[in-house]
């Protein structure tokens, strides 16, 4: 099925809206697509996952430390019904960690190694994925009750699986999703921009997505497709 039918949203830590769904920390990245998860480790799939938990970790040793990398996957996949197309509930944490190794003496134990951390970066996403349309074609994107649904099941989740929470996580208050395929075609469209005035030409993009277009581009509705195209050809104009 293709991109435009399913909806996503995706919230960071902070439980502020994330856009778009992914999540790149270290050696791991996952991209939310359709209703499942895809995972690489250095670039390279791993896997794709629709339901369950994975917890990954990696490090490599430099001259005189060591990178570390963690990546913990949650996903609580539920298949379509009459009513409705199938959704996913997603979890994910990710740290990223450069420590230093420092040889010190010690006049009790001789040489002792001392492990000073450079940074420690920690990153979540989470959200629901799920396909837009009802059986009669009509979009409605992300439900309200899927979404209480999905609240319920993250203030669950320490119950369910073996993660814990960090005490600055802030849960998501409001229910913001957008169409995927839509997005997938602006981030595409500015990837390719260039000139002097690729940066400008992308913080415009960027305004009118959760400006002024957001109640039409997360519609997913053809209405959007044509405005979006108008912005393109106005944008091109201006380049040439």
């Amino acid at each position: 099925m293709a991109l435009s039918n399913w909806y996503l949203a995706c919230y960071n830590e902070n439980g502020e809206v994330q856009y778009p769904g992914r999540l790149s920390l270290g050696f791991y990245k996952v991209d939310i697509v359709k209703d499942y998860i895809s995972l690489y480790f250095k670039g390279k799939r791993l896997l794709t996952m629709y339901d369950g938990y994975i917890s990954l970790s990696h490090s490599e040793d430099f001259d005189g430390g060591y990178y570390y990398s963690s990546m913990e996957v949650i996903a609580k996949w539920y298949p379509g019904s009459k009513i409705r197309g199938p959704y996913m509930f997603f979890f994910i944490d990710a740290s990223w960690n450069k420590t230093h190794e420092i040889e010190k003496y010690d006049e009790k134990w001789g040489k002792v190694i001392e492990h000073k951390s450079e940074f420690w970066i920690h990153k979540i996403i989470t959200g629901v994925a799920g396909y837009g349309f009802t059986p009669k074609g009509e979009w409605v994107g992300l439900k309200p009750s899927i979404f209480k649904k999905y609240l319920k099941w993250l203030r669950n989740i320490e119950k369910n699986y073996p993660t814990i929470l960090p005490v600055y996580f802030k849960f998501p208050k409001e229910m913001v999703f957008w169409n995927q395929g839509t997005v997938f075609f602006i981030e595409n469209w500015t990837r390719k921009l260039s000139g002097k005035d690729i940066e400008k030409h992308r913080d415009i993009f960027k305004k009118e997505i959760f400006g002024d277009l957001i109640d039409v581009l997360f519609s997913g509705s053809k209405r959007a497709a044509r405005k979006i195209s108008k912005m393109v050809e106005e944008v091109e104009k201006n380049e040439g």
